[in-house]
């Protein structure tokens, strides 16, 4: 419950929250979109950019403190191999991704191929944030239950990893909660309401049922 509650809901109630702002308090116009700078702007430019690789900065961590634990369990006669999961981060992240721009490509080449430059009812902005979110949370449910693992099956695990786990855990939600906040701004100043709605519910649907659904038992 403590997993559920720190990665998923705490999380989601941040960017319901953030982006109904946005759109209650939406001052988009076509002529502000250039002269803004805004407090996340750094965050919003390296979102842009290397959004989709900013996860892999939690699993790096995440992935170190397997090590550790890998390394202290192989001197306890009897102890079981873990199961890192690694692998499967790896294949969330890819397939959310992958998904991400399946739906943007669609928009851009099919739905919409007349729109100038990225004027279309939907933010996309918004939707990168969300996949961005996901695997995030993705990593922060998987740090977590490393640790609870741990704690409960009462194991010796080096300090060193249960840090890394920690950092791990708090650069995600770190990460998410920028993506929520960020989206805040684009939702008021970038986007009519309807398109950050649309976005939401997209993202939504495409990114976190199917975290839901991959969350550990």
């Amino acid at each position: 419950m403590f997993v559920l509650i720190t990665s998923i809901v705490m999380p989601w109630l941040i960017w319901i929250t953030t982006v109904s702002l946005g759109i209650v308090y939406n001052e988009y116009t076509d002529n502000n979109k250039t002269k803004l700078y805004l407090p996340l702007t750094p965050f919003d430019n390296a979102l842009r950019t290397i959004g989709p690789f900013l996860p892999l900065a939690p699993l790096a961590m995440r992935a170190l403190g397997e090590t550790f634990a890998a390394l202290e369990q192989r001197k306890i006669k009897g102890s079981t191999r873990r199961k890192t999961h690694i692998v499967s981060s790896v294949i969330f992240f890819g397939g959310v991704q992958t998904v991400r721009l399946g739906v943007y490509l669609l928009l851009v080449k099919v739905v919409f191929p007349k729109s100038k430059g990225t004027v279309y009812p939907f933010s996309d902005h918004i939707f990168l944030g969300l996949a961005v979110s996901a695997c995030a949370q993705f990593e922060a449910v998987r740090s977590l239950a490393s640790f609870t693992e741990i704690k409960r099956q009462r194991r010796s695990i080096t300090t060193v990893a249960i840090v890394l786990w920690a950092l791990a855990a708090c650069c995600a939600l770190a990460l998410a909660t920028l993506c929520a906040l960020d989206a805040h701004y684009t939702a008021r100043y970038f986007h009519a309401p309807f398109d950050s709605a649309f976005a939401m519910v997209a993202g939504a649907a495409l990114f976190h049922v199917p975290l839901l659904v991959s969350l550990p038992n």
